[in-house]
């Protein structure tokens, strides 16, 4: 998921330079579809085509689900994501929220846990880990991601430095050893560093974490 809020505040970076403020679930369950994608393509490295596992419930049903809706209407592992939206806009709706509701209920409100108590560093959202499916199902449920103040550009600066290690561990088998999905993550990768090199995207200027009058600065390039 945190791989999932790098990329939307890089492909919602305005102008200016000034990254979202928000993002909505939504948002964040169309992206992580689009990055789960490759996972679901068996590693071309294995004589037995295996599925990228997921160690929690949440990434795993998540997984499965990409992968349901692949094998019955994209099991050809050459058809991109975007392809497949438009052949079978339904099942796509469909799929997305599921992944939407799995963001909700599982890691959404957990993320910022810690031990029993919630710090909200990062975002803030209007419900927490007693949500029902129910309650997304009713009009008026608040979608929306709140970034905390400043985390869009310090997500913009560390871009560089968060994905090869997020993506590392996800290339990472059983046995230790990486093993890369076939067409998968450095295709993703090429993309979004694309993005992240363009012109009028750049990464904070040294400040203080969340606008504090003693909170220490992000160092910047030597």
């Amino acid at each position: 998921m945190l791989l999932a809020l790098i990329d939307l505040c890089l492909a919602g970076t305005q102008a200016s330079s000034a990254p979202p403020e928000m993002v909505t679930t939504r948002q964040l369950a169309d992206t992580i579809v689009e990055i789960y994608w490759p996972h679901t393509v068996p590693f071309a490295s294995r004589a037995e085509a295996r599925i990228l596992s997921k160690n929690t419930r949440g990434q795993a049903e998540i997984v499965s689900a990409v992968l349901t809706f692949r094998s019955r209407h994209a099991p050809d592992a050459s058809v991109g994501r975007w392809h497949a939206r438009v052949a079978a806009p339904a099942a796509y709706e469909r799929l997305v929220k599921t992944v939407e509701w799995k963001l909700i209920e599982m890691p959404l409100p957990r993320l910022q846990m810690m031990g029993q108590s919630l710090d909200p560093f990062i975002y803030e959202i209007h419900w927490d880990a007693r949500v029902q499916r129910r309650d997304i199902e009713r009009d008026g449920f608040d979608n929306r991601v709140l970034l905390r103040p400043r985390v869009g550009e310090y997500f913009l600066q560390l871009n560089g430095l968060l994905r090869p290690l997020i993506q590392r561990r996800w290339a990472v088998g059983g046995n230790g050893r990486a093993a890369q999905p076939a067409g998968g993550l450095s295709a993703a990768s090429g993309r979004c560093a694309a993005v992240a090199a363009a012109p009028g995207v750049r990464g904070p200027r040294r400040g203080e974490i969340g606008g504090g009058a003693h909170a220490d600065p992000i160092p910047g390039p030597p």
